[in-house]
């Protein structure tokens, strides 16, 4: 059995617990709920004696994880910009080419406030501007080199004779090689025989190809080289070792 000091102490723990617990409902924003003697408590009705309370707009405003707000709406230029888009990007995969800005400028005559979207979203960045000699044109480099886009703008150009002296000059200086006639009636130039000859007689006659030369190999295969880079001579061995390791 406690004794009296120790059922004292109890009594006053307890009053000061009560005392506690008190002063915190005192401090509590909510009112308390009167339950009568005897009856359980209602949730529902403790839930409606709540007042209401206004959150801070931070905390209304702020989406739910996991419930991220749907993306805005693109705008009609940003659409035209991606169909577009798609559609050079088409070309130049399948069909190797590139397209012309006169013939996006014929099927819509505001073309250039689309075109402008390339340069100002970073999912256009595959799509290239190259300048031609007539025109400009575009195509993605996903699919296509720069070097293979050069040579798709001088096809689209139909500039025959600057295509040929062009390539040639790039053959003597990078490789360094003459090039084979037989090299433009193969794909993807397709110059039919008599076709390339008039070329070759039209660069003779022509001063701005008066460095575009040409010879006949032993094996009877004639040959373009720029005299820019390349000597006759050293042209002439060239085809004499390729034919020999041929053989």
């Amino acid at each position: 059995m406690k004794s009296g000091e120790e059922k004292k102490s109890d009594t006053s723990a307890e009053d000061a617990l009560h005392e506690d617990e008190q002063k915190t409902l005192a401090l509590s924003p909510y009112p308390r709920l009167e339950i009568p003697e005897g009856e359980k408590p209602d949730l529902f009705s403790y839930l409606n004696s709540l007042p209401d309370v206004n959150l801070p707009a931070s905390l209304t405003e702020q989406p739910l994880e996991g419930n991220d707000p749907p993306p805005p709406e693109k705008t009609h230029e940003q659409l035209k910009a991606e169909a577009l888009a798609e559609m050079i990007r088409n070309r130049t995969r399948q069909s190797r080419q590139v397209t012309a800005y006169a013939m996006l400028l014929n099927d819509d005559p505001e073309i250039d406030k689309t075109l402008e979207m390339f340069a100002l979203d970073a999912q256009f960045k595959d799509i290239v501007k190259i300048a031609g000699q007539k025109d400009i044109y575009y195509y993605s480099d996903t699919t296509m080199t720069s070097q293979f886009a050069s040579l798709a703008v001088m096809l689209e150009e139909k500039d025959y004779l600057h295509t040929v002296a062009h390539m040639v000059r790039l053959h003597s200086k990078t490789h360094p090689a003459p090039t084979a006639e037989q090299h433009f009636i193969d794909p993807p130039y397709n110059y039919a025989k008599p076709h390339m000859q008039r070329i070759r007689r039209m660069i003779a006659d022509d001063s701005r190809y008066a460095d575009i030369k040409e010879f006949t190999a032993r094996n009877g295969e004639v040959y373009l080289y720029s005299n820019e880079f390349l000597t006759e001579a050293f042209a002439f061995s060239l085809t004499d070792y390729w034919e020999e390791l041929k053989e």
